[in-house]
This record gives structure tokens, C-alpha cells and sequence, in this order.
């Protein structure tokens, strides 16, 4: 019987992906009882088929923590992140902001800043100054603030977002003499708001000059108070109250702040009234630096006392505060309390930051346990990505 030559092939070719998936199962049977850096990212950058390349490797990354590894964003993964990019319809522009981000990440990693701002217009005009303020955090996280888009470059956005933007990620790092020469440099403005005002008196806080973290929240009580007596508009008004609230916390008057919240107005039933839409963000900026000053416990209180529909997003927010300083009980504690009917993706990142977690104590093989229990192949190997960055080379 004659067996043609493209049939050998074939059948070899086959032969070969049975025995390679066979050897892939042992190797990851072991590496599950046994992980190391190297096997745990064997398994997350390959699949039955051998090594991932293209979008199926950068659809990998995209969720992992890459923006502190950029050196795992190759050449062909940020060529590949254009393409997908700009050949994403209209009607996806979540899509194309998941493939900026990389692209962005790894054209700053390699110098090539300009074609990071370049890629900006390409997504849709809600998601314009959101992908310009990831630029510029990525920026100031580099040092590299000669090439934010003020310094002889075309003004991309209001050149106020791009300062604001620049004084908050530089007081976030403690950083403040650069911070204050940002809002010496602004030219929107004669002073710097009250958001920013408090970034400042919080950078000030974690340095642990309270004197001067006092002067900038007096200074932040000012301006707000200035701005009261002319508003007429709520959502203006619930903007103002949160800041009052938020001065009042950062001051330590965590009891009075509690009882300002609940003394807002209600809730609305539309969640995109600007009134709800300052609201939410009112909160978010009020956990946000009650973590930034050590301080998750009131900062926790508050989330779980958020509007129903952002709440499980803002606990979310503790959590992963909660992550990266090794609080696993907190984080089991949340997980068990949202309970099963919280939203998959939220319930997801609870147990991808408890995974985390859990390795970073030195527990990885509990840790992989858990990752496995995610069914999405790609998000599973998302995770055990990360989980391979707690172990050494």
C-alpha cells in the first residue's frame, strides 16, 4: 500500500504537537508541585502548540503587570500592539485602548516617545486624555520629564490636564520639590488647585512634615471656600463637598468625614448625571489618598460605604493596595465578603491579587493552586505571568 509523502508529513507533524503536548502536561504537572520563574513562564507564553507569538501572546500581556516589566514587550509584541490598534472597527474603542497601552508602554520603554503621543488620535475622543495621562505617569515613572508633551512639543490636550497630571504622579512618588516646579511652570493658572493642593499636603504627610502638609491643606480650604460662593451648579456643589470631606480625613478627622457622607444627597438613578459622575469620583479620590497616607482601614470603611453600583470598584481599589503590601487575610476577608454575585471581572481581580499575593509571602505553589481556578485560558496565564515575577530568574 502507497502512503504519499504529504500523508507522512502530516502524520509526523502531528506525531511531533501529540508528543510536545504530552512532554508541555508533565512539564507543567511538575512545575505545579516544583514552580520556578522559568517554568511558570513556559507555561504562560506557550500553549499546545508551542511558543505564543503575535496577537496571541500579546493578548497575554495586555493583562498582566507588563508596565513593570517592559523589557518582556519585544519589538514584534509593540508592532504587533499598533496593528491592532489601528485596525480596531469604531464600534470597539475598549479595544483599541487595551492595545494602546502597550504600544505605549513599549515605545517609551525604547525611546520612541513621540510615536506613543502619535498614537493618541487614533483612539476615540473620550479616550484621548485618559491615554494621555498614562503617557505622562509612564513618563514621570522613567524620569524622563523633558519629554512631557509641554516641554517643545505640540500641546496634545489642555495643557492644565497634562500639569495636573504631571504634580499628582510626582507627589504620588514623594517627589515634591519636582512637583511644586510643575505648578510653577503651568501656565493655565496663577496657582495650583485644590486637587492639587492636597496631593502636595499628602506628599508632605508621608515625608512627615505635617507642618507643611497643614499649610497646603489651609491653602486647599481656601480655594475651595472661594470657589463656594459662586457655584450654582450641583455637580459643581458635589465636587466642592467632597473636597470638604477630603480635607477633613486628611486632617484626621476620619469620624467627621464619615458623617458628611452620609449627609450627601441622594443617590440618582442615572449613573451618568455629572452629579453621580463627581460623586463617584469624589470617592475615589478620597480612597485613594487615605491609602496614599497608610491608612486602609478608613479607607476600606468608606469603600464598603459607596453608592452600590461603584462599590465593588472601590473595595477593588483597597484590595489591591492590600496586594502590594501583603495583607492576605484583608484581601480573603473582602474576597468572602462581596460574596458570589459580585461581578465576575471584580471577583477575578480579588483572586488574581490574592494569588499574587499569596506568592509574594512565598507560598507559590498555593498560589498557582489559585490561578487555576480561572477557566479563561488567557487570563490564567495571565496570572501565573505575574506569579513568575515573585520568584528570582
Amino acid at each position: 500500500m502507497k502512503v504519499s509523502r504529504n500523508r507522512l508529513w502530516a502524520v509526523a507533524v502531528i506525531g511531533c504537537w501529540v508528543a510536545w503536548g504530552s512532554t508541555a502536561r508533565a512539564d507543567w504537572a511538575s512545575c505545579r508541585n516544583h514552580p520556578t520563574r522559568t517554568c511558570l513562564l513556559d507555561e504562560a507564553l506557550h500553549d499546545d502548540q508551542g511558543q505564543l507569538v503575535g496577537k496571541a501572546r500579546l493578548d497575554v500581556l495586555v493583562l498582566t503587570s507588563y508596565r513593570n516589566h517592559p523589557e518582556y514587550l519585544t519589538a514584534p509584541d509593540i508592532e504587533e500592539a499598533k496593528r491592532q490598534l489601528t485596525s480596531q472597527p469604531a464600534l470597539q474603542p475598549a479595544s483599541r485602548w487595551q492595545y494602546f497601552l502597550p504600544a505605549a508602554a513599549g515605545l517609551i520603554a525604547t525611546d520612541r516617545v513621540q510615536e506613543a503621543l502619535d498614537l493618541i488620535p487614533v483612539l476615540d475622543d473620550g479616550w484621548r486624555n485618559i491615554a494621555l495621562t498614562e503617557v505622562i505617569r509612564a513618563l514621570v515613572k522613567a524620569d524622563r520629564l523633558d519629554d512631557i508633551p509641554v516641554f517643545g512639543r505640540p500641546m496634545l490636550a489642555d495643557p492644565r490636564h497634562i500639569f495636573k497630571t504631571a504634580v499628582r504622579t510626582l507627589a504620588e512618588q514623594g517627589k515634591i520639590e519636582q512637583a511644586l516646579a510643575f505648578t510653577v511652570l503651568d501656565p493655565a493658572v496663577g496657582a495650583p488647585d485644590a486637587d492639587m493642593l492636597e496631593w502636595l499636603g499628602v506628599a508632605y504627610a508621608r515625608r512627615g512634615d505635617h507642618k507643611m502638609a497643614s499649610r497646603f491643606y489651609d491653602k486647599a480650604q481656601s480655594f475651595v471656600e472661594q470657589r463656594a460662593a459662586s457655584v450654582v451648579q450641583d455637580d459643581t456643589a458635589m465636587e466642592l463637598r467632597f473636597d470638604r470631606i477630603v480635607l477633613r480625613a486628611l486632617r484626621g478627622d476620619i469620624d467627621g468625614a464619615k458623617a458628611a457622607l452620609k449627609e450627601l444627597p441622594a443617590v440618582s438613578d442615572k449613573p451618568t448625571n455629572w452629579v453621580e459622575i463627581n460623586r463617584n469620583a469624589g470617592f475615589q479620590k478620597l480612597i485613594a489618598l487615605l491609602l496614599q497616607l497608610d491608612n486602609p482601614s478608613a479607607a476600606a470603611d468608606i469603600a464598603w460605604s459607596t453608592p452600590e453600583r461603584s462599590r465593588p470598584y472601590n473595595i477593588l481599589l483597597v484590595a489591591l493596595w492590600d496586594v502590594d503590601h501583603g495583607r492576605l487575610a484583608e484581601i480573603r476577608e473582602i474576597l468572602s465578603s462581596l460574596g458570589d454575585a459580585t461581578d465576575p471581572k471584580i471577583r477575578e481581580g480579588l483572586l488574581r491579587g490574592l494569588a499574587i499575593a499569596t506568592a509574594k509571602s512565598g507560598d507559590v505553589t498555593t498560589a498557582v493552586a489559585m490561578a487555576e481556578q480561572i477557566s479563561d485560558p488567557v487570563r490564567r496565564r495571565a496570572i501565573i505571568f505575574d506569579l513568575a515575577q515573585s520568584l528570582p530568574p
